[in-house]
């Protein structure tokens, strides 16, 4: 299990810039909601699943940022087209920042 969950996010931007519990996080909450907010029983449980998916989707477009230019990387991808590709960045769409960690000798 671990190498598996090592290999999706090996060499990524999510990894360099340290916000891959971000999509991580939203993965493993919107899996739960989808099946309340979209069943056909109509009730309090139903509006409440809603809500939290709505609230949920609104912080995923808004959290993950870039360190550099400030773009909010997600919303960016949803208005480019690009965000189907995105647990796959390896550098800012906006901006182009990689995120590369330096060695200090090139300060």
């Amino acid at each position: 299990m671990m190498r598996w969950r090592q290999a999706i996010w090996e060499g990524t931007w999510w990894q360099r810039t340290r916000q891959r519990w971000k999509l991580a996080l939203f993965l493993a909450l919107v899996v739960p909601l989808i099946i309340p907010a979209f069943g056909r029983h109509v009730g309090p449980e139903k509006i409440g699943a809603l809500l939290a998916l709505a609230v949920l989707l609104a912080w995923y477009f808004w959290a993950p940022r870039c360190y550099r230019c400030g773009t909010r990387v997600m919303w960016f991808l949803f208005r480019n087209g690009g965000w189907h590709n995105a647990w796959r960045l390896q550098q800012c769409p906006a901006c182009g920042d990689a995120a590369r960690e330096t060695d200090g000798a090139s300060q």
